[in-house]
């Protein structure tokens, strides 16, 4: 699996805006419940021009995103969502070959556990 940042131009500062991890075909298991991605630097890095839109690709939401304890510096995807999204949207999930994550979305999943330990329940 390998993973690119690509980046864009937000009023003239460089800005990271897509995660991008290629899995290529048949190396995801799809009948597990979670994919946990690695999110340690430095990462493959790209302008936002050169992301190949040829690629079949799948975007994942926040709603899809969560942390694992266990797992530290990682990021999970819950594959039934993105399985049931491609399905009920005509596709073939075996063969979508990566996954495009918002950046900002990967940023504020991974502060939900130092916000959870704040909070009084």
């Amino acid at each position: 699996m390998r993973s690119t940042v690509y980046y864009d131009y937000y009023e003239g500062e460089k800005v990271p805006t897509w995660f991008v991890l290629n899995f290529g075909t048949g190396n995801l298991d799809w009948d597990a419940e979670y994919l946990y991605i690695p999110i340690v630097a430095p990462f493959e890095v790209h302008g936002i021009e050169d992301f190949d839109n040829e690629i079949l690709s799948a975007s994942v939401t926040l709603g899809d995103l969560t942390v694992s304890y266990e797992k530290p510096n990682t990021i999970g995807v819950y594959l039934p969502r993105i399985k049931e999204t491609i399905t009920n949207f005509g596709g073939i999930y075996e063969d979508v070959t990566q996954f495009i994550i918002q950046v900002g979305d990967i940023e504020e999943v991974l502060q939900m556990p130092a916000i959870r330990n704040h909070l009084e329940w």
